[in-house]
């Protein structure tokens, strides 16, 4: 059994979000793309099964964010810590949200590339708008990090579920007070960025991380619940989806957070039962913010193009997700042969199998 002390199934957790966003945009890009060449059909339905299935992407990535943070820095973090995700994290946010912001753009002028590109940096109206969450649970690791150790997660967890729950509730069940653009904004967009609305995730990840072999453990003793978990709780979401309880098909809906805990305590059983870990999953993982970054330049540009004829949906988001995944990286993989390249479409991971060390043994010199 693969456990380790370099946190192995984070690798797992990002290689599976990284391609569960790709696939829900890509499903999108289908969407588009056949929506007068093919009427719907079993694909279709396929894709919007399939769609509802890749949600948990983005609020992993809180989870994972939390968890390494925990476990690594349990006392305090280093003194550099926001100035380094500042420059590797904040700054490539920064540039592909302007590169957005141009492709969007349909009458190109200084002033329009401007308002646009604070849109999607201040507003989060790119899809890069996870980095924003991410940095304020930074600033609420910083703040709160000494009073979560002191108290129970008896007490925190329950208590962030409920506050997760009702905020998002606000958001899934009531219409916007009036028709103010204010308030269209807030609840088209604007409720995503509160870090209310993830809440339980960054809990949930801290406690997984200051208490790790205490989590693991529970995990294994029942990994059989945890192995089927998932089959239960996305019937839910389809249940709901069904009767159309929620307007939207989105990550942000109250039943996506019962189904994302569990996939994610399923990824981590999953990679210690697994004796040896894929070499792709250590690739998408080293490659995860990138992807993350820079899929979506790929993805208008296959908008582009008419999609081959001989392809039908399901055929064609496989082949649009390789080439998205594929392209990615290798222009990640050129650009940071640049001085300044990881500046602008983030830094590489360097992670390899050699640093795995078995649960329970400690690295030699």
């Amino acid at each position: 059994m693969q456990i380790n002390n370099n946190l192995n199934e984070i690798f797992w957790l990002r290689a599976f979000a990284c391609v569960a966003v790709v696939i829900g945009h890509t499903i999108q890009l289908t969407n588009v793309e056949f929506n007068h060449i093919e009427p719907a059909n079993i694909y279709s339905i396929f894709l919007n099964y399939l769609l509802l299935a890749s949600l948990f992407g983005t609020p992993i990535f809180v989870f994972i964010s939390e968890m390494l943070l925990s476990k690594k820095y349990p006392k305090k973090l280093p003194s550099k810590f926001i100035r380094k995700r500042i420059k590797y994290i904040f700054l490539p946010f920064v540039f592909m949200n302007i590169v957005y912001a141009i492709l969007h753009l349909e009458n190109f002028s200084i002033q329009s590339l401007v308002i646009e590109s604070l849109k999607n940096i201040l507003l989060g109206h790119s899809i890069l708008y996870f980095v924003l969450i991410v940095f304020q649970f930074y600033f609420l690791h910083l703040a709160f990090n000494k009073y979560l150790n002191k108290l129970s997660p008896l007490f925190i967890l329950p208590l962030t579920f409920v506050i997760n729950v009702v905020y998002l509730g606000i958001f899934n069940f009531m219409d916007p007070p009036n028709t103010s653009l204010f308030f269209k904004e807030i609840w088209r967009y604007g409720y995503w960025l509160p870090f209310l609305g993830w809440i339980f995730y960054f809990s949930l990840g801290f406690y997984c991380g200051k208490f790790y072999d205490v989590f693991l453990s529970f995990l294994l003793r029942l990994k059989y619940v945890f192995i089927f978990l998932p089959l239960v709780t996305y019937s839910l979401c389809v249940v709901v989806n069904k009767y159309a309880i929620f307007k939207y098909t989105t990550s942000k809906r109250i039943d996506m957070i019962f189904y994302t805990i569990s996939i994610i305590f399923f990824i981590i059983l999953i990679s210690k039962l697994i004796p040896k870990t894929p070499r792709i999953i250590f690739l998408l993982s080293n490659y995860s913010f990138c992807i993350y970054l820079l899929h979506m330049v790929f993805i208008h540009l296959l908008e582009l193009a008419l999609p081959f004829s001989y392809l039908n949906k399901f055929t064609y988001l496989l082949f649009a997700s390789i080439i998205t995944i594929s392209c990615s990286i290798i222009f990640a993989y050129i650009v940071n042969k640049l001085k300044f390249g990881k500046f602008l479409v983030g830094n590489i991971n360097n992670f390899n199998t050699s640093r795995l060390v078995p649960y329970g043994q400690k690295k030699t010199a």
